[in-house]
């Protein structure tokens, strides 16, 4: 089986929304800085940076080490009257979508070296929505002679 970007970022939706309770897939990718004023209560995306490890040194072009830095927003809107308990639940989401991208041992999670990096908070200009970017790393191969369906 083939790993290419794609195909990681769509486990990794699934796992999220088959994990989190009512946590939904944006259509968009979330910008904390240009957020419409739309209802953006616990839904997430997902961004990736990818880079050359350079392991194989990309050996007659037959396969590529590659590092990918995936990052998952989660966002909730910050109920007015206790934002405090708006807080907790992005903490207690923010941990189980830690967990479940780490433990998942489907295809195509068992041919990736899987690490968390980080988390950074955010909130938007507005004060209303609650931004979290939960930063992996993964690294896996990329075969350079697979063909890759559209």
């Amino acid at each position: 089986m083939a790993t290419d970007l794609r195909t990681i970022v769509g486990a990794v939706e699934a796992v999220l929304t088959g994990t989190i309770r009512g946590l939904e897939r944006s259509p968009m990718i979330l910008d904390p800085r240009a957020t419409p004023q739309t209802r953006l209560n616990k839904v997430f995306s997902v961004d990736a940076q990818t880079e050359n490890t350079g392991k194989y040194r990309d050996a007659v072009a037959r396969q590529m080490r590659l590092d990918s830095e995936l990052t998952v927003r989660l966002v909730h809107r910050l109920h007015p009257q206790d934002k405090q308990a708006t807080q907790r639940e992005a903490w207690a989401d923010e941990q189980t979508a830690i967990q479940a991208v780490l433990t998942d041992t489907r295809a195509p999670f068992e041919q990736i070296r899987r690490l968390y990096r980080s988390t950074r908070r955010t909130l938007d200009p507005t004060r209303e929505w609650l931004f979290t970017d939960v930063v992996f790393s993964l690294e896996y191969d990329l075969s350079m002679t697979a063909t890759i369906a559209a």
